[in-house]
């Protein structure tokens, strides 16, 4: 994704910032019949909207929990961060690469 984002940037396209956070969520269509939207609902959802609004642009930003499971994945700690929402701090990675098989 990050490889062919700086392709599209490279042409004028703007950069993105993504956060990617593991856990639980309700996901499925949330709504009534007149207006019903596909949605994901949750904690692991709300750190991740917070992890992409640290990210700067162009990059990826993953959650420790994301990281255990990603074993190809090569991170920078971002140290534990105050996020809103959050009482306990939560540990953050700038994802740098992805080894692949």
């Amino acid at each position: 994704m990050q490889e062919a984002a700086t392709k599209v940037a490279a042409d004028g396209w703007p950069t993105f910032r993504v956060g990617v956070n593991t856990g639980m969520a309700l996901v499925g269509n949330i709504g009534s019949p007149e207006l019903r939207g596909f949605n994901a609902m949750g904690d692991a959802v709300n750190v991740a909207a917070r992890l992409q609004g640290l990210a700067e642009p162009g990059t990826v930003v993953i959650g420790s929990t994301t990281l255990a499971q990603a074993s190809t994945a090569e991170a920078r700690p971002l140290g534990p961060l105050r996020l809103k929402g959050k009482e306990q701090e939560v540990e953050a990675f700038v994802l740098t690469r992805i080894i692949r098989a």
